[in-house]
């Protein structure tokens, strides 16, 4: 499932599939978005992610949900 869906959803379908609540999502969000930017050496190398930060967060939480 991706972001685009589920933030469509209530926040009780985000709390079912991640074991989070939708404010806690948006700040890790937010803090992983911050940490990249200020950690990233070199902007223009490397191959640009398919899935958004948002979608990779979610995939994570769904994996260490199971």
């Amino acid at each position: 499932m991706f972001w685009s869906v589920l933030s469509k959803y209530s926040a009780l379908s985000l709390k079912r599939a991640t074991g989070i609540h939708k404010p806690v999502f948006l700040e890790l969000v937010q803090i992983i978005t911050e940490y990249k930017f200020k950690h990233r050496k070199d902007p223009k190398k490397g191959r640009k992610s398919v899935l958004s930060i948002e979608d990779q967060l979610m995939m994570v939480l769904m994996y260490l949900r199971e």
